[in-house]
């Protein structure tokens, strides 16, 4: 818009932008072509369709729209549908259908008797894929400390197998509808204990407790009627299997919280073809009552013992022990098969797993010291006593009749005649006291 140099004001103009939807479409609309055209009648709703041709087996293909993933399985046989599986941008919104082709069989000139044929059956089954636990080691948490980063998702598949009229079955497609999530399991790697430097050595630390529950399912049993039995007759297309389901419970001071419930062992209906032809089959002579013996699955449990583990501690005394974490018996769990009296061991798998019991024992070695002796002087009381009791021992001695070994025989004659000449002197005193008086 240009404006002369002559005019002023003010112009107005109006645009309008378009700007594409951020959010994935939900919608499935699309096309499907059998041989480049469009399939007659189609409707979104309606899951079947039945297609007749000439000559070679027609290609079915689609014509996405709006970003619509599809999926076309065609197995070329003319006894199964073509599977055609369409998924929204989203994913929330899924549709399947089946295309039967049939073709057209050529019109003789004589007209034959019409046959009626029973063309097999597509059994579809969708079965749950279990989840993985897998570890990874983590240094902030301690050694025997675990976390879970991230829970485990059940995934899911698909099996299309084709049953023939006589009962025989052929898997044709196994594909994953959904894949299994893995648990995700922090291990701690980091050395040392959590609890306190100054706390109680009898500490009780109290951590939730997963117990691993499990539940026989029972199989169901399907009939099928078939005009190829007569009344009365039985035929087993499959044998069942009974199931076993896993309950994850938490146990933390005394709650019980169910965490996930998964199949171990998906549950096998037991398929069985019941006679619809009139008549019997029954012979004349024949066994009326007969046994069947089917294997039994029994689930033991034993009982697994703790283990001690002993560790060295410099910080205590030789002889003492303590106890740093309490042993716990585990259960462990025996899948067997029982058939004609024979055992099977099918699977071995621990329920609840034992904790070793860890004691600390001492191994510091308590010094004494030695205190050295003092010498002590006598003093002349401890000499005098000495002295006192050497002369008593001589004294005693004497009286006793020996004579103190002095060491020879001239010794001995002088201290008698020193004794004598005392006793003399001693006489001699006595009798000048008496002519004084």
């Amino acid at each position: 818009m240009e404006r002369k140099a002559d005019k002023s004001g003010v112009a107005m103009i109006e645009m309008t932008f378009l700007a594409p939807s951020e959010l994935p479409q939900e919608s499935t609309a699309s096309k499907i072509l059998v041989d480049g055209k469009e399939l007659p009648d189609f409707a979104e709703d309606r899951q079947d369709y039945q297609i007749t041709y000439k000559g070679q087996r027609p290609k079915v293909t689609v014509q996405e729209r709006n970003q619509v993933a599809s999926t076309v399985v065609d197995s070329g046989d003319n006894s199964l549908p073509v599977l055609v599986r369409l998924v929204s941008e989203s994913g929330k919104q899924v549709k399947e259908y089946r295309i039967q082709l049939t073709k057209e069989k050529p019109v003789s000139e004589k007209t034959a008797p019409a046959i009626q044929e029973e063309n097999p059956s597509l059994e579809v089954v969708e079965k749950e894929l279990a989840f993985q636990t897998v570890e990874k080691e983590d240094p902030s948490l301690y050694v025997g400390e675990s976390r879970v980063e991230q829970e485990g998702q059940v995934g899911k598949e698909r099996i299309l197998t084709s049953v023939s009229p006589d009962g025989t079955r052929e898997e044709k497609l196994r594909e994953v509808i959904q894949a299994p999530v893995n648990r995700v399991l922090l291990v701690g790697t980091k050395r040392g204990t959590a609890q306190p430097l100054d706390g109680a050595a009898g500490l009780v630390h109290e951590k939730p407790e997963l117990l691993v529950e499990e539940e026989a399912i029972d199989f169901k049993v399907q009939e099928r009627k078939t005009d190829k039995l007569y009344v009365g007759e039985s035929r087993v297309l499959q044998e069942g299997q009974k199931g076993v389901r896993i309950h994850l419970v938490e146990v933390e001071n005394g709650k019980r919280t169910l965490k996930e419930t998964f199949d171990k062992i998906v549950a096998q209906d037991r398929i069985v073809e019941v006679g619809t032809k009139r008549g019997t089959a029954q012979p004349l002579d024949g066994v009326k009552d007969l046994i069947h013996h089917k294997p039994e699955l029994l689930v033991e449990e034993e009982e697994v013992d703790f283990q001690v583990q002993e560790r060295k501690n410099d910080k205590l005394p030789v002889g003492k022990t303590r106890v740093i974490q309490e042993g716990q018996k585990g259960v462990r769990v025996h899948l067997v098969e029982v058939e004609n009296g024979k055992r099977t061991s099918k699977e071995t798998f621990d329920k609840v797993a034992s904790q070793d019991r860890i004691v600390e024992v001492g191994t510091a070695v308590a010094q004494e010291e030695l205190n050295p002796q003092v010498p002590v002087n006598p003093d002349a009381h401890q000499l005098a006593q000495t002295g006192a009791q050497s002369q008593e021992e001589k004294v005693t001695q004497t009286e006793k009749g020996h004579l103190p070994n002095t060491g020879s025989e001239s010794q001995v004659s002088a201290l008698a005649a020193g004794l004598a000449i005392l006793g003399l002197g001693a006489g001699l005193a006595a009798t000048t006291r008496k002519k004084e008086d």
